[in-house]
């Protein structure tokens, strides 16, 4: 069974995937770790396009997926506590938007997906790297909302962090993932729209779960 959530920052969706993951009894897949672990590896590599590219196909990224964490490894050593700062946030974007991570990324999530039961997160999974997903979901949030919880989510890292600043580069990210040539964020047709903006976190996670008991039978 292959569960995935799209939607733009800030809308809920890691959160609501991981505990759907743990109540549902299936594994947890954060496209957006994979995205910022090649970030990542961006920065360390000076910010170069050139050095970056010669890396990435050195097989030194490398990821774990179970029931609620994705962890990220360079040369072997986790760097999940990494993925989250200012700097990796500030250039995600920029990175993810480069077709050639797009691919790895695709590839790595399609692996990780294979021969098991699992609810992916990301921003164009129903559309494009998993189109036949058992269950598609988009959340959605209005924007002063998903700023607010991204600016919680940064202050309790003991990060400083300005709430219109988080909001701009929140509406900067929107544009960016739905304006860019390649995969754009948009809303798969056949996907089950959630907006979060006032649904309370259980009732957004048992909407899901619902949805998945009602296709569970039927699964062999």
């Amino acid at each position: 069974m292959l569960i995935v959530i799209d939607g733009p920052a800030g809308a809920g969706k890691s959160s609501t995937a991981k505990a759907v993951a743990r109540k549902a009894g299936v594994d947890y897949i954060d496209s957006g770790a994979l995205y910022r672990g090649f970030t990542l590896l961006y920065v360390h590599n000076g910010q170069n396009k050139s050095k970056f590219f010669d890396v990435i196909d050195e097989e030194i990224l490398s990821f774990e997926f179970d029931r609620d964490t994705s962890k990220a490894f360079i040369r072997g050593e986790e760097v999940t506590d990494k993925l989250r700062s200012e700097e990796v946030t500030r250039n995600v974007s920029t990175v993810a938007a480069l077709p050639e991570v797009r691919r790895k990324v695709s590839a790595a999530l399609k692996n990780a997906a294979l021969s098991r039961n699992c609810i992916a997160e990301g921003r164009d999974l129903g559309t494009v790297v998993f189109p036949d997903a058992d269950l598609k979901f988009f959340l959605t949030a209005d924007i002063q909302e998903r700023a607010l919880r991204r600016h919680k989510e940064i202050r309790a890292g003991a990060e400083p962090a300005n709430l219109e600043q988080v909001k701009e580069n929140l509406l900067s990210r929107d544009h960016q993932d739905t304006n860019r040539a390649v995969d754009p964020l948009k809303k798969a047709d056949d996907a089950i729209e959630i907006d979060t903006t006032r649904t309370t976190f259980e009732e957004q996670v048992n909407m899901i779960l619902t949805e998945i008991q009602k296709i569970t039978p039927h699964k062999h």
